[in-house]
């Protein structure tokens, strides 16, 4: 075994190149496909209904079972023998405690967050993940700063702002303080919400709030609902 920190700050002591594991967060299963082409996941968060294009991607999530749904059974999740479980929170570890199987909380909301826990997870999986880890952080650094010096010199007239959450019809909406403003900034523009959202994915605004921003553009990541 081996021992890391995760994002949460909490050390777990982790098998070494583990054959089987269990992904929780969506924004990680992208993660897992990247670094091990999902080879070895048993258990994942990502409905192919809900994540078509993942499963397009990488077919070899077609293997693992969906079992992290609104209303799933931990017990179920644990029979089909992850060594290690990845999640964006810490409401299963103590019930992944009881059974012996190490939950690592890989959570991120900024690009330098996002460096970290892509390091940490490629530490966790061993094998060629840590190198490609590092190169896509190299390439990540790289395109951020040659599309920042097409971007940086714009004033605040020239910036359009913009409005951004997962649903915008249920007025959740991403604030400063989150990768998605990183993204907003970094591409050009100015974030509509001025309010910091950081660790609250489920920041909800008023509409009155909204026709106050009087965003330029919108942008959300489901049709509406």
């Amino acid at each position: 075994t081996q021992t890391v920190t995760d994002m949460n700050g909490t050390a777990v002591e982790v098998p070494v190149n583990p054959t089987t594991y269990a992904d929780g967060w969506y924004a990680h299963n992208e993660v897992t496909i990247m670094l091990t082409g999902a080879r070895g996941l048993v258990a994942t968060h990502c409905d192919p209904k809900r994540f078509p294009w993942m499963y397009r991607v990488c077919p070899a999530m077609s293997n693992a079972t969906v079992s992290f749904g609104d209303d799933f059974n931990f017990e179920d999740l644990a029979a089909l023998g992850p060594q290690v479980i990845f999640d964006s929170g810490e409401t299963l570890r103590d019930k992944a405690a009881e059974v012996g199987i190490p939950l690592v909380n890989c959570n991120f909301q900024t690009y330098d967050e996002m460096k970290k826990s892509l390091t940490l997870s490629a530490q966790v999986f061993g094998g060629n993940a840590p190198a490609t880890a590092e190169k896509y952080n190299a390439e990540l650094d790289q395109t951020v700063k040659d599309v920042k010096a097409k971007t940086d010199g714009l004033s605040d007239e020239q910036r359009p702002t913009v409005m951004h959450g997962n649903s915008v019809y249920t007025l959740n909406l991403d604030g400063t303080g989150t990768i998605i403003d990183e993204w907003i900034k970094t591409a050009g523009a100015r974030n509509a919400v001025d309010t910091s959202t950081k660790g609250n994915a489920q920041a909800q605004f008023t509409m009155e709030q909204i026709l106050t921003w009087n965003p330029d553009v919108i942008i959300t990541g489901k049709a509406g609902e």
